[in-house]
């Protein structure tokens, strides 16, 4: 039982992404790396259609493309099977959804925003912050409509909360049920929380220009060079609508979930790569 019987710091949604893998391919590195592979393909068609709330078709296959080769180079630990790849597809999903909803104020949308999100948060703790994006897009929407506004931002954010939580609630159902709850909940939070104290803050900042120099910008300068000039195009042109500035934000919000614990480690930056992308 993860936890219990042998230590681990990630969510548990990783493990049942590896059991697929095993299940499908046979228990070996290769079914790993062979389903996380896959598993790309997948996210690539999600950000595809998530692009496409904002662009155009040909633009929408350009940033799919931006974002293939930001995910597959070995600069950032791209070909690893690390949980930064698999966190991507219910992000991205999340991000999704919940412009669908605004698009066709189908409530199940919303649920499945929540859903997405809280199985991102399964997967790996720092997308907190991309998820509070969503909810920053969530209330302004509902403040700016008109009637019952206190009615409306319980509902939103109450069917949104509720997609959210559930993920949590069955995972914590199993693991009360196999009496690993406590265990649970040191490893995966309890731990993760004095581990991302151990580097000081005054630190960060030459964790980060070590990292950069050596393993990322050297490598990736024309990357980093045309996200740059993107944000800058971004900013610039007057928006029609305040969703056509996601772009910008999504980068804004993506930065400190590389930057929470101050390690900065190359496979961390993939979190920030749809951003890039766009």
């Amino acid at each position: 039982m993860p936890y219990r019987d042998a230590f681990n710091q990630k969510p548990p949604v990783i493990f049942l992404l590896y059991a697929s893998a095993f299940l499908l391919f046979g228990e070996s590195i290769e079914a790993i790396h062979l389903f996380k592979s896959l598993y790309a393909l997948v996210n690539l068609v999600a950000f595809y259609h998530l692009s496409r709330k904002f662009f155009s078709k040909e633009i929408s296959l350009l940033a799919m493309a931006a974002l293939a080769v930001l995910t597959s180079d070995p600069a950032f630990q791209g070909n690893a099977a690390n949980t930064e790849i698999f966190l991507l597809l219910p992000m991205i999903l999340g991000f999704y959804f919940l412009f669908v909803f605004f698009e066709r104020r189908n409530i199940p949308y919303l649920f499945l925003s929540g859903l997405s999100a809280g199985t991102a948060f399964m997967t790996k703790q720092v997308v907190l912050f991309p998820i509070l994006l969503m909810l920053t897009y969530l209330f302004h929407d509902v403040i700016k409509e008109k009637g019952p506004v206190l009615r409306n931002r319980f509902l939103h954010v109450g069917v949104f909360a509720l997609g959210g939580l559930l993920p949590f609630l069955l995972i914590v159902l199993f693991f009360q049920y196999h009496s690993a709850l406590n265990s649970f909940i040191q490893d995966a939070f309890i731990h993760n929380l004095s581990y991302s104290r151990n580097i000081p803050l005054h630190y960060y900042l030459q964790t980060f220009q070590h990292i950069m120099v050596d393993r990322q910008l050297t490598h990736n300068v024309i990357l980093f060079l045309f996200t740059g000039i993107g944000l800058l195009v971004i900013l610039i042109r007057k928006p029609v609508k305040n969703k056509n500035l996601f772009g910008f934000w999504f980068f804004i919000f993506s930065v400190p979930s590389i930057m929470v614990a101050g390690y900065f480690r190359p496979h961390y930056f993939i979190l920030m790569h749809p951003s890039m992308a766009i």
